[in-house]
């Protein structure tokens, strides 16, 4: 992917890439996206969004594949033949945002290009309203084809952004689901990339032990595919038997929910209980569920929970 040089901008544009119709085809053809049922149910929209004037929302949580779904309706866009300016609005600051739609020289006043901008909840009101504003007037979007994602968090369904995408503007919806409403997936899509992982990786593992299917679909995949990803690549990676485990499985997912609790504090742990499971990953998820409502205020858990703060760090670490 070639980044966009700054070209007499106010503001840095590195956080626009570009990408042409062939390295688009390949990461495409190439991603996870391809093996799901969701490509199946999802191939006749896409093929009409491609050739549309009309905006396209995509819409899902994190690592839905929203993007490999933006790199197949460009590729089959009218225009593919010209690049797509691939625009993480959302981690612009205020004073680039302005820049990359007012600014003369911004990539959005080319013609018969392609745009895929990315946008969630975090980007101020006035900065989205601004890009509203700025796409429904003239031709920018008629004159080129116009993607964008909305990146919904974790067990969210709407937004008051898409609603006031609604009213401002015209566009076709493409809602990707999360993994957790797609878990018969998880059983092809873990055997499949067992197979090319034991050839690449020159690994023999048969297969997965029963009951690892079991807990996987109990799981709710915050980070959905591309968390499913991560932790088939390392159950693949550290297993040295013929069969991967379900306490191996375990054990990975017990991981994850730490990690997703540490590092995406707005994907919090499942509400719902899983019963099926040893008491302190029971006493874990509690643990986690009662530290989000505190907002990782340690000392409130433990009080909270009538537990020392020692026994809450053994749990935690």
């Amino acid at each position: 992917m070639i980044r966009v040089k700054a070209i007499a901008l106010e503001g840095s544009y590195d956080k626009i890439n570009i990408i042409d119709r062939k390295e688009a085809l390949e990461k495409f053809l190439s991603s996870f996206y391809t093996l799901t049922s969701s490509i199946g149910d999802l191939k006749e929209s896409i093929r009409l969004a491609s050739r549309g004037e009309d905006i396209v929302l995509l819409v899902g949580e994190i690592g839905t594949g929203k993007t490999e779904v933006a790199y197949r309706i460009y590729t089959l866009s009218k225009y593919a033949d010209n690049p797509m300016y691939i625009v993480d609005y959302t981690s612009m600051d205020s004073r680039e945002r302005r820049s990359f739609l007012h600014d003369e020289a911004s990539p959005l006043y080319d013609l018969h290009s392609n745009f895929y901008i990315k946008i969630d909840n975090s980007v101020p009101l006035n900065d989205f309203n601004q890009l509203l504003a700025t796409l429904g007037a003239g031709r920018i979007c008629k004159d080129n084809k116009c993607i964008l994602s909305f990146k919904l968090d974790f067990g969210q369904t709407s937004s008051k952004y898409i609603e006031a995408l609604a009213e401002k503007l015209k566009f076709i919806t493409i809602s990707l689901s999360p993994l957790r409403e797609k878990s018969s997936d998880i059983e092809n899509l873990a055997n499949l990339y067992l197979n090319e992982q034991n050839s690449v990786l020159g690994k023999q593992i048969v297969g997965f032990e029963d009951g690892v299917f079991d807990i996987f679909k109990k799981y709710s995949w915050p980070q959905n595919f591309i968390q499913l990803w991560r932790v088939l690549h390392q159950l693949i990676t550290t297993c040295n038997v013929d069969y991967i485990s379900s306490r191996m499985a375990q054990e990975v997912i017990k991981n994850e929910r730490r990690l997703i609790f540490s590092y995406d504090r707005a994907s919090p742990p499942d509400n719902s209980l899983d019963l099926d499971r040893s008491l302190d990953e029971i006493i874990l998820d509690i643990i986690l569920i009662t530290l989000k409502k505190y907002k990782g205020n340690k000392t409130k858990t433990a009080e909270h929970l009538g537990i020392s703060r020692s026994t809450l760090w053994r749990y935690l670490n």
